[in-house]
């Protein structure tokens, strides 16, 4: 499978298209057939916000399933942070693959066996920051969303649901959506008060 830079993600085609389900009413599937030099492939795509997210070829015989996927930019976050953390977190090469972020339903099934409620900040986290990728150095990657952390076994602890790492330790969501930094040194300490001002630091700090 290719990774591709979200800036080469081609529009959707608007032509000969049969729809396919998703999961997620912010993304749109379907099915065409294309005509190329080489033959007759069958072509599955998949796009979330007018951009194709997923795409599959299936080339003429003989030929193997192309599988190449995109991910967002930091573009995303126009209109949710200010434009100075857009700019920090496009300088930084943040990335965000929106197929790693969970639907409402996911995220409080995960959940639920730790007696924890999906409150509405955990969720809006959850739907603009979950799958939200950073490059660090030595080419260290850093994801961030509560259930990319609970599905690799970072569980819940005193209330607190985990929502990424960082250089030192854990950052965690509390029932009133502030996020508390635990390096498991110190006492846990409130970082920021909401989501958006998590990420307003977390775009122009080096953490």
């Amino acid at each position: 499978m290719a990774l591709r830079d979200p800036g080469e993600a081609p529009a959707p085609a608007s032509r000969g298209l049969v729809p396919v389900g998703l999961d997620r009413p912010e993304q749109r599937g379907a099915l065409r057939i294309e005509r190329t030099a080489s033959g007759v492939s069958l072509v599955q795509e998949r796009d979330f916000g007018g951009r194709v997210l997923e795409r599959h070829e299936l080339p003429p015989a003989g030929d193997r399933l192309a599988h190449t996927r995109w991910m967002l930019a930091a573009e995303g976050f126009r209109g949710v942070l200010t434009d100075r953390a857009v700019n920090a977190l496009r300088a930084r090469g943040v990335l965000r693959d929106p197929q790693r972020t969970a639907s409402r339903a996911r995220l409080a099934e995960l959940l639920a066996p730790h007696g924890v409620a999906a409150g509405e900040p955990l969720l809006a986290f959850e739907q603009h920051a979950g799958g939200l990728c950073v490059s660090r150095d030595q080419g260290e990657l850093y994801w961030l969303g509560p259930a990319l952390e609970i599905e690799g076994s970072v569980l819940p602890r005193d209330g607190l649901v985990p929502t990424g790492a960082f250089s030192k330790g854990l950052y965690f969501m509390a029932t009133d959506g502030a996020i508390v930094a635990d390096d498991g040194v110190v006492e846990r300490f409130v970082f920021a008060d909401s989501w958006h001002i998590f990420l307003e630091r977390f775009a122009v700090c080096v953490l």
